[in-house]
């Protein structure tokens, strides 16, 4: 190995001075990273209103008017007829703070800063994705359950099977008056989607997504109006996974602030790379979210 350029006791090298070329020789060992997905699964209707008024924002719902039977000569019921709103603050936040000496940067031949921002930013991705699966569940309306602890299996023809698990997922989305609209969506995991791609009359009945979207968002295909989606990132206990499903109107979600910045070091020569972002969601129609708790054999 190569000799480094000499630093005090206990500072790390960039990592450990290998991106110097003589190491590396211009190559980079690539991370495959989880896809971010809850970008694709939310909606940004308000995102606009917290970025230029503030860290919060009412979000008006639309007051719900009461249907009666009428009848000749009835007397009519009057209806005080009321809004109601849901607030949503911007409350969580990440973010990078390294170092970058002037020495390293001048003796390596990759742009690595280049390269550890673009981690740094799919790192937060896959971050956002696994707190808001591990958040969102409790926040599903009550009932909207299709499986329970149910055990998915290539070959089973009846509830454990393929078919049937899709079907009751778009059962619940019907009962629930869910817009089919090209806005449902099913996240499930890489075994799910391995059962899924097993599955002769599910697979054939698939529009897959073209290369660069499955590539960027986990996009897998379309089954019957329903999008559907792979993650590692989905919550699990007890062995079983709580697969989401609904529709892009249930979550809204919104980023206030997405910065990066470079500032001099005032302990040695080099510079500071930081980021920020601050983010948060609100499931604003409980009602248009329904999980099951799945496993694979």
């Amino acid at each position: 190995m190569g000799k480094q350029f000499p630093a005090v006791s206990g500072y790390n090298q960039i990592p450990n001075g290998y991106f110097v070329p003589e190491i590396w020789s211009g190559n980079m060992l690539k991370n495959f990273y989880e896809q971010a997905i809850a970008s694709e699964i939310c909606n940004h209707d308000y995102e606009g209103e917290i970025k230029d008024k503030g860290d919060k924002v009412i979000i008006r719902r639309d007051p719900e008017v009461e249907i009666r039977a009428y009848q000749k000569g009835k007397r009519l019921e009057m209806q005080n007829v009321s809004d109601d709103a849901i607030e949503f603050p911007i409350q969580r936040g990440v973010y990078f703070n390294f170092p970058v000496d002037d020495v390293d940067r001048r003796q390596s031949d990759v742009p690595w800063i280049q390269k550890v921002t673009n981690n740094a930013s799919i790192k937060i991705k896959n971050y956002i994705d696994a707190t808001l699966f591990a958040d969102v569940y409790g926040h599903v309306a009550t009932g909207n359950q299709f499986k329970n602890n149910v055990t998915l299996s290539a070959t089973a023809t009846d509830s454990n099977g393929i078919p049937s698990f899709l079907t009751s997922v778009m059962v619940m989305l019907d009962e629930n008056h869910c817009p089919n609209d090209g806005g449902r969506f099913l996240i499930v995991t890489p075994a799910i989607k391995g059962l899924i791609m097993q599955n002769s009359v599910v697979n054939n009945a698939m529009h897959m997504g073209d290369k660069q979207s499955m590539l960027r968002t986990g996009y897998l295909g379309t089954f019957d109006g329903l999008k559907i989606y792979v993650t590692t990132n989905l919550y699990a206990a007890n062995t079983y996974t709580y697969v989401l499903a609904g529709h892009t109107a249930a979550i809204t979600f919104a980023t206030q602030i997405t910065k990066t910045e470079k500032l001099r070091n005032p302990n040695t020569f080099g510079d500071i790379i930081r980021g920020l972002q601050v983010f948060d969601w609100k499931v604003v129609q409980p009602t248009l979210l329904c999980y099951g708790t799945v496993k694979t054999s």
